[in-house]
């Protein structure tokens, strides 16, 4: 059964800018970092939201990935 998303990984071209946006606009709080990523979270989960850097030369569309909460497998 399922109970709801987990979170959400959303690549992205420019981290900084990002995190100015989903931090600082959204008011969303930094969990964890690691190189070229970073977490979020409005305090539903360890992290609702983690952005990947991409940078210029790839396309930015979609996500990711997204993850479930599920009952059981």
């Amino acid at each position: 059964m399922l109970h709801g998303i987990n979170h959400i990984a959303l690549p992205v071209r420019n981290l900084e800018v990002s995190d100015r946006f989903y931090r600082g606009i959204l008011g969303l709080r930094t969990v964890g970092a690691r190189p070229g990523m970073k977490f979020y979270t409005a305090g539903l989960h360890h992290h609702d939201l983690a952005l990947i850097e991409t940078g210029e030369i790839f396309p930015v569309s979609g996500f990711a990935h997204f993850c479930l909460d599920v009952e059981d497998e």
